[in-house]
């Protein structure tokens, strides 16, 4: 019986032992809960956490006489909102218990992140196939960080859908820094070996990785010694992909490789930041304007800095203000403040040039040739096959004009412009004079007449390299991948077998099933989706009725 109770009073003190341990848990989960729901709030709205002090005593006052910082701030106000819970922990706790300072703001983002990381490598490997997106920036701390994403196909409310989650952000200097030493070098070698890495580290399987997508720069996509060829040393099906819109304002961008028209566009833009940066000088070419019937626009578009195609719009209203301008860099030239006269005779010197209107005009020609294509590619559900389909259209624009006849026909209609503008700013075209030993530099086609001369030193010359360009961008693998977009449903119903028949024997080791069978089930898909088309028709007309 003494044996019985003495058992009796040891699981009741274990009991209790054990029931004011998981108190105590419970009080920090309350404790912890509101602090992670501001953590959270402020990370998923990209709200910084630090003020100019981040410890201490947090206070009761909502605004305090020093920034401590964000988080701080929000916690006092869930406080001052009645959040109870709250105040009595952060009362009540020790002073090393109210988990509030940096330390374990911290460590708590490190475990959020950890989740994050877990919960996308569980999507990415139910998905079993995915494409890697990677893209690298200075901030403002002067640290090159990486951010890589994963692409990948999930269900959500029994809805497939495309999702691209973030899974690992890095600072590229410090990585390779421990892995070497000496020069850090960004080449295309040590770039691959560090997405490689971050790839292992977040436990998704390489093997099921089918594409790349970065940037344009050479230690990114070269095909011999960037990232993208070092990747697919270990994903062999991992083709490089840029996106098409990058691409074609990338190749666009290449007339400015013929020295006239790039001058031409620098010419430009220094014009534009003249009457941009001065209400005095802003006024004053809306003066001018005026007094043009044809100018109706008294304010220039500024250049597009990072989409050569979105230029055009800047180039075509500098063009019809041209005279307006003139007149106006006139006037400014006769003023007292010495800066401004300087400047404004400096500018009309370059503008009034032959090759800078040759120039702006060719520029002109071919970005209104582009600038379709840029918006047809800029359009909300644009699809890989109809991209290229487009980019060959435009291609095959772009080639007629540089064929047999065309060619002459196409720039006589642009000299005709050049010469009427020339004659309304008071000039005439000539060819450029090169003093005697000196035409080392000079273009490499001379001509007598002065048409002849800047149609193929100029206007060719830009045509070709946009051409050139566009071939080498637009390759075998790209197109290979285009027709896996003929599945979609709203393209599948106008599509045969035929159409995606290459793109199936390059991903055939993903699908289950022989080739028969997935044939008869791509008919199938056509079939299912042409019924609901015509149900849906059928609906409209009836209703029209």
């Amino acid at each position: 019986m003494a044996l019985y109770k003495y058992d009796y009073y040891y699981y009741y003190y274990y009991y209790l032992q054990n029931w004011r341990v998981l108190l105590q848990v419970e009080q920090n989960r309350q404790l912890l809960r509101p602090q992670i729901e501001t953590l959270k709030l402020c990370a998923v709205q990209n709200i910084s956490l630090r003020g100019h002090r981040d410890d201490g005593d947090l206070g009761s006052d909502v605004v305090q006489a020093v920034n401590d910082g964000n988080y701080r701030h929000l916690l006092r106000f869930r406080i001052a909102s009645g959040d109870e819970a709250l105040k009595n922990s952060l009362t009540n706790a020790s002073a090393n218990a109210k988990h509030t300072s940096k330390t374990i703001q911290n460590e708590l983002l490190n475990v959020m992140a950890g989740l994050v990381k877990a919960k996308v490598t569980e999507r990415v490997q139910k998905a079993e196939i995915w494409t890697i997106l990677a893209d690298e920036t200075t901030d403002r701390s002067s640290r090159e960080q990486l951010v890589m994403v994963a692409r990948h196909v999930d269900m959500i409310d029994d809805k497939y859908v495309v999702r691209e989650d973030t899974f690992s952000m890095i600072d590229v200097f410090a990585a390779l820094e421990d892995k070497q030493t000496g020069e850090v070098k960004l080449s295309g070698e040590n770039l691959g070996g560090v997405i490689l890495q971050e790839i292992g580290k977040a436990n998704l399987d390489i093997n099921g990785c089918i594409g790349q997508g970065y940037d344009g720069a050479a230690a990114m996509s070269s095909e011999a010694a960037g990232a993208a060829a070092f990747v697919r040393k270990s994903a062999a099906m991992a083709d490089y992909f840029h996106c098409i819109s990058h691409a074609t304002n990338l190749s666009c961008s290449k007339c400015t490789n013929i020295p006239v028209i790039r001058n031409a566009q620098d010419t430009m833009s220094r014009v534009i930041n003249n009457f941009s940066t001065s209400a005095k000088r802003s006024n004053l070419l809306k003066k001018h304007a005026k007094l043009y019937d044809d100018c109706d626009f008294g304010k220039l578009i500024t250049l597009c800095t990072t989409r050569f195609v979105e230029r055009h719009a800047s180039v075509s209203r500098f063009w019809s203000s041209l005279p307006a301008t003139v007149s106006a860099l006139q006037e400014q030239q006769l003023w007292t403040n010495i800066d401004a006269g300087t400047k404004a005779h400096a500018l009309l010197s370059c503008l009034e040039k032959s090759e800078t209107i040759v120039g702006l005009a060719c520029l002109n020609s071919v970005a209104s040739i582009m600038k379709p294509l840029s918006q047809a590619l800029q359009k909300k559900g644009c699809d890989l096959s109809a991209a290229l389909t487009l980019v060959d259209d435009t291609a095959n624009v772009l080639q007629k004009m540089r064929t047999g006849d065309s060619t002459v026909t196409t720039f006589a209609s642009i000299f005709e412009d050049i010469s009427r503008m020339m004659q309304r700013i008071g000039s005439t075209v000539q060819k450029p004079r090169v003093p005697v030993g000196k035409s080392a530099h000079r273009a490499a086609a001379a001509a007598d007449d002065v048409e002849v001369y800047f149609r193929v030193n100029v206007f060719n010359g830009a045509v070709d390299a946009v051409l050139v360009d566009f071939r080498d961008r637009f390759g075998n693998h790209v197109r290979l991948s285009a027709p896996l977009s003929c599945l979609l449903p709203h393209l599948v119903v106008h599509k045969a077998w035929v159409d995606v028949a290459n793109a199936y024997m390059k991903y055939k080791r993903y699908l289950t099933g022989t080739s028969v069978e997935v044939e008869a089930e791509f008919m199938i898909w056509k079939q299912h989706w042409k019924n609901i088309s015509f149900g849906a028709l059928s609906y409209s007309m009836e209703v029209n009725m």
